[in-house]
């Protein structure tokens, strides 16, 4: 079975989700990572008060600076000092593939949502 790409991957999500990749590998060019980590990506989302974020950390009353703290943490730990990204972690690519599965299987969905993310990340331990 051919591998899957980043580009059927990445075409599948929908546009807030899409802003969000370009965004967070704009900032990881930024923070001089070597890799686009998922955790660059659940930053941005994080950061923007008008996607499915958001909307569930409202709903099940998540602490936004407990959140913030254990984000910063994660990408605090990432080494640092590149001039360029030189790949897409694997992690992020599972996360996406986790997230197709729970927008198209579980609800018919023809593009991926942040909320699909957010579900999809829940349901593996590793991510």
């Amino acid at each position: 079975m051919p591998a899957i790409t980043y580009d059927a991957l990445f075409g599948r999500l929908n546009q807030t989700a899409r802003k969000g990749i370009d965004t967070a590998l704009n900032f990881c060019k930024q923070r001089g990572n070597p890799t686009l980590e998922l955790v660059h990506w659940v930053h941005v989302l994080a950061q923007n008060p008008q996607n499915d974020f958001a909307a569930v950390r409202g709903a099940f009353d998540i602490k936004e600076e407990a959140m913030t703290r254990d984000v910063v943490a994660a990408l605090d730990a990432l080494p640092r000092g590149a001039t360029s990204i030189s790949g897409i972690s694997p992690q992020l690519g599972e996360a996406i593939q986790e997230a197709w599965v729970s927008a198209s299987l579980q609800f018919g969905a023809g593009r991926i949502r942040t909320g699909h993310l957010l579900l999809g990340l829940l349901k593996d331990d590793k991510l």
